[in-house]
């Protein structure tokens, strides 16, 4: 685990883990730690985002890669076998887990990461069962599930979780209380299938096809622009859109 100073790119330390054939997404830090999946027969580590220092690691989680720990003030979030899994953010200790319901075998890869929700509610984008679901961290079940062809997470706002549909085609709106859509929007004919992660401000949705990144109007459920680029998406705390592709990275100026 390298850490990098922002301003300068200089080296502020790097942290020995253990690894085997895993393919990353990127860390989660929260409050003065950073979580990743990591080890050599899978797991969770926690370092110190100042020193570099080893807070703890999780060796129950799973031998599977493609995935990064959801953490609120209280737990860390793992979503690997089948199951989510809860554990103490500052011990690494299991907590327990809730079994997806929609979940089948299609590898070692998670390809998704859980997304936090409302109280006590935790998303998943599960691409090994074609579904995303809303798990009741309290009651210890899952609460609802909506079918598809997911093309990356889901993004969540205001008790509105929103997810990109393959099957059939468009960017879908569900209601938290009980996964039933609130609205859908349909890309032009020809853009392709949804690639990305789903972003989302206090007005916009943004998602890329296979052609094109769109931003969508929360309020009109209408794509307001659009820009000729394809890729995975990120958003900086200035407010840049980066749209990473196979060989290029475009950055658009939302302000």
């Amino acid at each position: 685990m390298f850490a990098f100073d922002a301003a300068s790119g200089a080296q502020l330390f790097k942290a020995r883990m253990f690894s085997q054939w895993e393919h990353y997404y990127a860390p989660t830090i929260v409050n003065g730690l950073v979580y990743t999946d990591g080890g050599s027969y899978g797991g969770m580590y926690a370092f110190d985002t100042t020193t570099g220092a080893n807070k703890f690691f999780a060796n129950s989680v799973g031998q599977y890669d493609g995935w990064t720990p959801a953490v609120d003030a209280r737990y860390a979030y793992a979503y690997t076998e089948g199951s989510l899994g809860v554990y103490d953010n500052q011990t690494g200790d299991k907590i327990g887990s809730i079994a997806d319901p929609n979940y089948s075998w299609h590898g070692y890869t998670t390809a998704g990461a859980p997304v936090l929700g409302g109280a006590n509610v935790v998303y998943v984008g599960n691409k090994n069962g074609n579904a995303v679901v809303s798990f009741d961290i309290l009651n210890k079940k899952v609460r609802w599930s909506a079918r598809g062809s997911f093309s990356g997470n889901p993004a969540y706002d205001a008790g509105t979780l929103f997810a990109s549909n393959n099957s059939p085609l468009a960017l879908e709106a569900y209601s938290e209380a009980d996964g039933s859509k609130q609205w859908t929007w349909t890309p032009p004919a020809g853009s392709g299938t949804f690639v990305s992660d789903v972003l989302v401000t206090n007005n916009l949705v943004f998602v890329s096809t296979d052609t094109t990144t769109y931003a969508i109007d929360r309020t009109t459920h209408q794509s307001v622009w659009s820009y000729a680029a394809s890729g995975t998406l990120a958003m900086s705390a200035n407010g840049v859109l980066y749209i990473k592709g196979s060989t290029t990275i475009v950055a658009i100026n939302l302000r």
